[in-house]
């Protein structure tokens, strides 16, 4: 895993750490599960963690498909909305900003 940082950015620069911190909010039933789980085992022993127990500490944090939650478009917006009754995007975030934002917002999320 590339973890240099750009010196002069703002904020979390290093790739693992920034990748583990949204871990919570990237994740859902469709994740291709083995490649998700080498990326994270990489970042975990590029922040620290020990080399014999990343892998399966990855696959701890990443969980089974089965339970993890799915993400989908309604009718109303572009941006997907969480199953999970726990999410705080089960219903579509930033309402009231304009059309334009809202496909800005969504190609973001998308990772477009």
């Amino acid at each position: 895993m590339h973890s240099e940082a750009d010196p002069d950015a703002e904020g979390l620069r290093d790739h693992a750490q920034r990748l583990l911190l949204l871990l919570p909010a990237l994740g859902d039933a469709d994740t291709p599960l083995e490649e998700a789980r080498r990326t994270v085992a990489g970042a975990l022993a590029a922040v620290g963690f020990r080399p014999d127990v990343v892998v399966e500490f990855a696959a701890h944090l990443l969980g089974e498909p089965e339970r993890k939650p799915r993400w989908f478009l309604t009718p109303d917006s572009p941006i997907p909305v969480c199953s999970s009754n726990h999410s705080p995007r089960q219903v579509p975030p930033a309402l009231g900003i304009t059309e334009e934002q809202t496909r800005t917002l969504a190609a973001a999320l998308s990772g477009h």
